[in-house]
């Protein structure tokens, strides 16, 4: 009597083809959901901040274009302390609060700061967290909180009204003024070489974060075009047509969407924040000038 052997069953294809797109499937999805901005943005946050410690030439001199400043502390909301400069000049009707870029600290901008100090505004500038003094890291939820604790301070503890603060920003600064101004009160805000959202220039990029809606972003992309879409405080936009950075299409379209009161001031040939073809020329000194004029008059004060 001999011992049949059993027979082997025979593969199940159909099975193994389903086990493998199942598996697939669950792995890409992981990874679109590992990479989503909102879920892992520590990633996103090592692209877009890139912190200067060193202070540069104004921290010795004390001084900017002859005004003096005075070096202000004020925590975050997660108790992280903050480093600004406080300029306050006679008879200034305005405090600005400067929202400075992504690779620069508060010590970089002095051509921007005594444009604003040469219009007879006080000026308000800090560090995000860990940026020049301030403690901390940056990301993106950190350093929008970062900016409502300057407007906080300026408002609490300097008893500064509402209506006499001007919310500027500079390239990724933009976007955390433009998010700043849509949900407090102010007077006017100033977006130098803007950013339309911070979805749409990481999208002009690298295309495959397109595949993330804006509710998988920060504050849904920090969108400019929907901030001031609606009512907002009187606008001031400039921006140079040879942006490489953040190309001018950004601010052409932002200030096709606004609605009024808006203003533009175009530069030819002019680059990215810190050209001096920008911040040094006498379209922007003229039009902030107008601009801060206009603060005054029946019509934008009834527009706030």
């Amino acid at each position: 009597m001999t011992d049949k052997k059993p027979q082997a069953k025979p593969f199940n294809w159909r099975w193994f083809l389903r086990a493998v797109a199942l598996s697939t499937l669950l792995i890409m999805l992981g990874f679109y959901i590992c990479m989503c901005p909102m879920v892992n943005g520590g990633v996103y946050d090592k692209i877009m901040f890139h912190p200067t410690k060193k202070l540069d030439g104004p921290w010795t001199v004390r001084e900017i274009a002859g005004h003096k400043y005075d070096d202000v502390y004020f925590k975050s909301k997660n108790g992280a302390k903050l480093h600004a400069w406080y300029f306050v000049q006679p008879n200034a009707k305005y405090t600005v609060l400067f929202n400075h870029g992504n690779g620069v600290n508060l010590s970089y901008r002095v051509e921007e700061l005594t444009l604003l100090l040469n219009a007879g505004l006080n000026v308000f500038t800090y560090d995000y967290q860990g940026y020049g003094l301030s403690e901390g890291s940056p990301s993106m939820p950190r350093v929008l909180e970062d900016s409502f604790a300057a407007y906080n301070y300026l408002v609490d503890t300097k008893q500064i009204a509402p209506d006499r603060i001007i919310i500027f920003g500079e390239s990724l600064g933009t976007a955390v003024a433009g998010n700043l101004a849509s949900k407090v009160k102010c007077a006017g805000v100033i977006l130098q070489c803007p950013l339309a959202s911070v979805r749409r220039r990481g999208i002009e990029l690298f295309f495959p974060v397109a595949m993330y809606p804006d509710f998988m972003w920060v504050e849904s992309g920090l969108n400019n075009v929907k901030n001031f879409s609606g009512k907002h405080a009187p606008l001031f936009m400039i921006a140079g047509t040879a942006d490489p950075m953040i190309p001018i299409g950004h601010a052409d379209d932002l200030y096709k969407s606004a609605t009024e009161p808006k203003q533009f001031v175009r530069i030819e040939g002019a680059a990215h924040t810190g050209d001096p073809k920008l911040v040094c020329s006498t379209e922007y000194a003229e039009g902030l000038k107008q601009f801060v004029a206009s603060l005054d008059s029946p019509e934008q004060k009834h527009a706030q």
